[in-house]
C-alpha cells in the first residue's frame, strides 16, 4: 500500500522543482536548504522505514535510544 500511495504523488511534492544555483550565493535562502551529502541521504533513507530505535534485536527487549 505505501508504494501505491507514493506512486500517486506528483513527481515533486508541493510543486517544487529542482534548480541549479547559479546565483553566486553559496546558500541562497530562496533556493531551499543546503544540499545533503550522499551519506546524509543514505541515513535519511535508512531511517525512513522501520528501525530498531528502541529494540534490542538480540533479546527482543526494549533498548535505550542512542546506544552505540
Amino acid at each position: 500500500v505505501p508504494d501505491a500511495a507514493v506512486a500517486l504523488l506528483p513527481p515533486t511534492a508541493g510543486g517544487l522543482r529542482p534548480v541549479i544555483n547559479a546565483t553566486g550565493v553559496l546558500l541562497h535562502t530562496n533556493l531551499g536548504r543546503a544540499p545533503l551529502s550522499e551519506a546524509a541521504r543514505r541515513a535519511v533513507r535508512d531511517a525512513a522505514g522501520a528501525t530498531d530505535v528502541e529494540l534490542d534485536l538480540a533479546t527482543g527487549n526494549r533498548a535505550r535510544r542512542g546506544r552505540s
